[in-house]
C-alpha cells in the first residue's frame, strides 16, 4: 500500500484531503453528540441545561453569601469550586431523572400546578397569586418555562425517592 501511495502521489494527496475534510465535517455536524447549544452536557438522556445551571449556581451562591453575611464574592466561589459543585449536583439529579424515566415515573401538569400554588411566597390570603409569581419570575431573571420545568423535575425526583424508600416486609428484616 505504501509503495502504491509513493507511485501515485497526486492521487494520494487528493484522497488525504478528502479524508481530512470528511473528518472535520463529521465532527462539526455530529460531533456534539446530540447536545444542543443551550446545554452544558448530557447525563444519559438528560441534558444539563445552561439556564438550570445559572439558577442553581445563583441559589448556591446566595446561600453561601447569606451564611457569610454578605462577604462572599466570585473569587471565593471560584476557590471553593462552586461551579463544579453545581455541575456534580446537576449530574446526580440527572441520574435520578434517568432512573425515573426508566421506571416510567411522571409528574402531571396538575401536580406541578398544585405544588406551585402551595408555595407561601406565591399566595395572597391563602390563594395563589399570579401577580406574585410573575413578579418573582421577573426579578429572578428566569422564564416561566425554566422555573416550571425545574419544579417538575424536582417533583419527579421526590416521587422516585418515595418509591425507593419503601418499608421492607417483616420477613426481609428478619433475613
Amino acid at each position: 500500500m505504501i509503495s502504491w501511495m509513493q507511485r501515485n502521489k497526486k492521487f494520494t494527496v487528493v484522497v488525504m484531503w478528502i479524508a481530512a475534510l470528511s473528518f472535520i465535517l463529521a465532527g462539526a455536524v455530529g460531533g456534539s453528540m446530540g447536545i444542543s447549544s443551550s446545554s452544558i452536557g448530557k447525563v444519559g438522556d438528560v441534558e444539563l441545561r445552561k439556564d438550570k445551571f445559572q439558577m442553581e449556581y445563583s441559589n448556591l451562591f446566595s446561600r453561601y453569601n447569606q451564611m457569610m453575611q454578605g462577604k462572599f464574592d466570585e473569587a471565593q466561589a471560584k476557590q471553593m469550586g462552586l461551579q463544579d459543585q453545581v455541575i456534580r449536583n446537576m449530574a446526580a439529579q440527572a441520574k435520578i431523572l434517568n432512573l425515573a424515566n426508566e421506571f416510567g415515573i411522571i409528574v402531571t401538569d396538575e401536580e406541578t400546578g398544585a405544588k406551585l400554588a402551595s408555595y407561601p411566597a406565591f399566595q395572597n390570603e391563602g390563594k395563589f397569586d399570579r401577580k406574585a409569581y410573575d413578579t418573582y419570575i421577573q426579578n429572578s431573571g428566569l422564564s416561566h418555562e425554566t422555573f416550571e420545568t425545574n419544579l417538575k423535575e424536582q417533583l419527579i425526583i421526590e416521587k422516585t425517592f418515595k418509591l425507593l424508600n419503601t418499608k421492607g416486609l417483616e420477613n426481609e428484616y428478619k433475613a
